[in-house]
């Protein structure tokens, strides 16, 4: 079995998760924590991969709905603090 994996990448001047090479270089059924915080991420885009992830933090980042979020299985835990989020009601339905 992989050993679980925590990928920090805070502050990182971040725009997409899809581009970030650090993302791409994980495996991906290994990683149960993520964290992207004070960053520019618009879109969850490209975290689909991460079936595993129990903990996502999203913090400071430039959110303003969550239609982008694919679905995750294992997600216990999600941040979003400070973002500018609106109608998440069909999202957390």
């Amino acid at each position: 079995m992989d050993s679980m994996t925590k990928v920090t990448l805070r502050n990182s001047d971040l725009r997409q998760v899809g581009a970030c090479k650090e993302l791409k270089a994980a495996t991906a059924s290994s990683v149960i924590e993520i964290d992207l915080s004070f960053n520019k991420i618009d879109s969850a885009v490209g975290l689909d991969p991460f079936t595993n992830c129990s903990t996502l933090i999203l913090d400071n980042n430039s959110f303003s709905s969550l239609k982008t979020l694919p679905p995750l299985p294992s997600l216990m835990v999600m941040s979003l603090s400070n973002n500018s989020l609106r109608d998440c009601d069909n999202t957390l339905a």
